[in-house]
């Protein structure tokens, strides 16, 4: 159900979610996506996760290299945000790999288990993003792999 409605989120330009897949496992490790789009400025939020069993490994840094690579480039987005709680101190490392700026510290930002919580705003913007360290293949390679399960599961 999630791939389903991933895709017609994307048909619809409100979100476009990309799943990652370790092909050796033939699983879905996690995924990573742009979300919560403004049109008008144009920006999108970047969300990922990975598996807990998966961390540490560098997937969600590669991941969201990739799919932030995408919406500067096949999105045509002037700024990426990426709000982080402030106690996952696993997801501002990977903001901090991906060399966003940390912007500022937004009280009550993000709802967690019931609660409130801080969390810290981090931007990309074009010129501070190095598009060319990312090799144009594996982002095809997981776009189709979201095309392919996605036509198993509809």
């Amino acid at each position: 159900m999630m791939i389903k409605d991933s895709l017609e989120a994307w048909k619809k330009g409100t979100a476009y979610t990309f799943f990652i897949l370790d092909t050796a496992l033939n699983q879905v490790v996690g995924s990573a996506s742009l979300n919560h789009i403004n049109a008008t400025i144009p920006l999108a939020n970047l969300a990922y996760l990975v598996r807990k069993s998966r961390t540490g490994e560098g997937i969600a840094t590669k991941a969201a290299m990739l799919v932030a690579r995408y919406g500067f480039e096949q999105l045509g987005f002037q700024r990426i945000e990426i709000v982080v709680a402030k106690d996952n101190a696993a997801s501002l490392k990977v903001a901090e790999k991906l060399g966003a700026v940390r912007e500022g510290l937004l009280r009550n930002r993000l709802q967690l288990n019931g609660s409130l919580c801080d969390a810290y705003l981090h931007s990309l913007i074009p010129k501070d993003y190095e598009i060319n360290q990312i090799n144009h293949f594996n982002l095809f390679h997981i776009m189709n792999i979201v095309q392919f399960y996605a036509t198993k599961e509809c």
